[in-house]
């Protein structure tokens, strides 16, 4: 990299920090939200794969159906079922 660019290199570790500390934000909100601890992997994995916005749609998605009553397994089961059709075949 020419030395002009000496920044670039310098702002990447913190960029991968930045990015790894907002993945793990996500994870520790999907476990909040679905009260399921032993998920903390898959949860992770979700976060690094799927936007933001589309966790959040789906976890606004399984508080609603689980103040209503209606699910069925688990809370967490709700959400990767969920996840899961919102995603293309082979991911997550």
């Amino acid at each position: 990299m020419p030395a002009a660019y000496w920044w670039l290199a310098a702002s990447a570790p913190r960029a991968a920090a930045t990015d790894k500390a907002k993945r793990e934000y996500l994870a520790q909100e999907m476990l909040v939200a679905l009260q399921d601890n032993h998920s903390l992997g898959y949860y992770r994995r979700v976060a690094r794969e799927v936007p933001a916005h589309k966790i959040f749609e789906a976890l606004g998605l399984v508080k609603k159906i689980a103040r209503e009553g209606n699910v069925r397994k688990n809370r967490g089961a709700l959400f990767v079922s969920t996840i899961k059709r919102a995603r293309p075949p082979g991911s997550v």
